[in-house]
């Protein structure tokens, strides 16, 4: 059996051995601390980044947004001139409908009126060339025969 001062040589020696590798682990675990913190400060400044970006394109958004609501507010302006035009051009076609009816109506009454007054002349040139006629017949009834 080993003696009193040979088991605590042993144990110092155990100690200091353990002493060591929870040193090396400490130093270890330190490193590994100090990488996590660098990692999380990144990371900090990233989401601090992402949020600033965030908070712009929320703003960018929402002058898009109200650039949009102008936009739509022309559009539906445009779309109700638009039905004006239409409406207008749809009394213009009645319009444009009522008066090729009355040129027709015209037309038609020009066209009898023509086929009369065409009947008339006719009949009147008839008539003139009868009394034309009889009036020759007269003429040569009244001449002496020598002149004729």
């Amino acid at each position: 059996m080993p003696t009193h001062d040979e088991r605590l040589a042993a144990l110092e020696k155990d100690a200091a051995t353990m002493k060591r590798d929870i040193i090396y682990k400490l130093d270890d675990t330190n490193h590994a601390v100090t990488i996590i913190r660098g990692l999380v400060d990144n990371e900090e400044r990233d989401i601090r980044d992402i949020k600033s970006d965030i908070r712009e394109i929320k703003s960018d958004v929402g002058s898009v947004t109200a650039r949009l609501d102008g936009v739509n507010t022309r559009l539906e302006g445009l779309k109700g001139e638009i039905r004006s035009i239409k409406d207008l051009q749809n009394g213009q076609g009645q319009d444009i409908t009522n008066i090729k009816r009355r040129l027709d109506t015209l037309e038609e009454k020009f066209d009898q009126r023509f086929d009369k007054i065409e009947g008339e002349m006719g009949a009147m040139e008839n008539r003139i060339l009868d009394a034309f006629q009889q009036l020759v017949t007269i003429i040569d009834t009244r001449l002496p025969q020598q002149e004729k």
